[in-house]
C-alpha cells in the first residue's frame, strides 16, 4: 500500500513539477506576420509600426512601411499560409509552446522555391524579426509574433 501510494505521489509530483518548469503545454497561440517594406529611398517610418520602430531602426534601412498583418490562432502542429508581396508565400508552423516561449517555424517560398526555412523562438507575448527576400528598392521584413 505504502509502495503505491509514493508511486502515485510520485507521478502527481512529476506532472506538476513539469509545468512549474515551464515546459511544454497543450494551448492555442495567435501567430501573427506582419509585412514591412524595409528601403533606403525614405527616411518615413510607418505609424503602424512605431511599437517595433526601434528594432528595426537596427537594420541598414532609413524607411520603413507596413505592407499588412495576417495570422491566426493555432495550436502544436497547426499551420498558417499567407501570400507576401513578389508571388511568395510564408507559412508559420507552431512547433511547441511553454510558458515563457514559442518555437516557430518560418518557411518562406516563392516560385516554387524555398527561400528560407528555419525555426525561431519567440518570447511569449513578444516577436522576432525575420529578414526576409528582396522587394523593390529594398527587402521584405517580417516581424512575428506569438500572443498567448
Amino acid at each position: 500500500m505504502i509502495s503505491r501510494l509514493a508511486l502515485f505521489w510520485l507521478l502527481v509530483t512529476c506532472i506538476f513539477s513539469t509545468n512549474a518548469r515551464g515546459e511544454e503545454n497543450s494551448r492555442s497561440v495567435e501567430l501573427k506576420a506582419w509585412t514591412v517594406h524595409a528601403t533606403n529611398t525614405h527616411g518615413r517610418m510607418d505609424d503602424r509600426l512605431k511599437r517595433i520602430g526601434k528594432h528595426l531602426s537596427r537594420l541598414k534601412y532609413s524607411g520603413f512601411s507596413f505592407l499588412g498583418s495576417q495570422g491566426g490562432t493555432v495550436q502544436k502542429g497547426g499551420k498558417i499560409g499567407m501570400p507576401v508581396p513578389g508571388k511568395r508565400e510564408v507559412q508559420l508552423t507552431l512547433l511547441s509552446s511553454s510558458d515563457e516561449r514559442s518555437r516557430v517555424r518560418v518557411k518562406v517560398t516563392g516560385r516554387s522555391k524555398v527561400l528560407l526555412d528555419t525555426t525561431v523562438s519567440v518570447k511569449r507575448n513578444g516577436f522576432f524579426i525575420v529578414a526576409g527576400p528582396r522587394h523593390e528598392d529594398g527587402i521584405l521584413v517580417l516581424p512575428i509574433f506569438a500572443r498567448y
